[in-house]
């Protein structure tokens, strides 16, 4: 039986970061997922009503108020599960939606992958296999 879903799940990825971002994806592409990116003037808002979408990494500082992002992408999906990533202050406060994450920068790449895996349900993948060295 294959560890990995016949099908793979559909990422989006909101970092304002190109660098950031491109490693985000580098990563999620060799642990077998799709990802997408929304265009430069999108809060991703768009892409996040699309059933198909799995789950959201979103930038603490994507659009200028993440938060706000969170809340009007869960308004659109009530089940989307969100890894919300940022500096130190850009994350604190609680937590607005029963599915999300978060995530401090710096991080590494297998708690990237535990949090990826955790929220799309996942969670028995290994984090450290599919790691690409970066």
């Amino acid at each position: 039986m294959d560890d990995f879903p016949s099908a793979p799940r559909l990422i989006v990825v909101a970092e304002r970061y190109d660098a950031l971002r491109l490693m985000v994806r580098r990563v999620l592409v060799r642990a077998r997922y799709r990802v997408a990116f929304p265009d430069a003037d999108d809060t991703g808002l768009a892409l996040c009503a699309d059933p198909r979408v799995d789950l959201l990494i979103l930038d603490a500082e994507w659009a200028d108020d993440g938060p706000a992002t969170i809340a009007l992408a869960t308004r659109l999906r009530a089940d989307l599960p969100v890894l919300f990533i940022g500096e130190a202050g850009g994350i604190a406060g609680s937590r607005q939606h029963r599915r999300e994450l978060r995530l401090q920068k710096p991080f590494d790449i297998t708690a990237l992958l535990r949090a990826v895996h955790l929220l799309v349900g996942d969670a028995d993948r290994p984090a450290s296999a599919a790691a690409p060295a970066v």
